[in-house]
């Protein structure tokens, strides 16, 4: 009787529900396959943007390396307002604790 009420099922589930969880999963190995890091991310940038239009590319590379030491193994959708926010903190109280030189 089992077999009649579920005509075109497959392992309890119907051909349809079968085919959108296949989908689904090839979605999320894709999705695994092609997350990036910060540091590859930033690295690319800085290669393709900054050095093209920069006189002397060792001064945004200080920015650059402050970006990756902190964020740089974080995947770029795991990066958040915190993450960024924490990296900023951490700047501020580093200038903030700078002696200050007398000319």
């Amino acid at each position: 009787m089992q077999a009649a009420q579920c005509l075109g099922c497959v392992g309890g589930m119907t051909w349809q529900e079968k085919q959108t969880r296949k989908r689904d999963d090839i979605a999320k190995r894709e999705a695994e396959m092609n997350r990036i890091a910060v540091a590859t991310l930033a690295d690319r940038y800085y290669k393709e943007r900054v050095l093209t239009k920069v006189k002397n590319p060792q001064h945004p590379l200080g920015h650059t390396n402050r970006l990756v030491s902190v964020l740089g193994k974080m995947n770029v959708e795991d990066v958040t307002g915190k993450d960024i926010n924490a990296m900023y903190q951490k700047d501020l109280t580093r200038v903030a604790t700078r002696p200050v030189q007398m000319r």
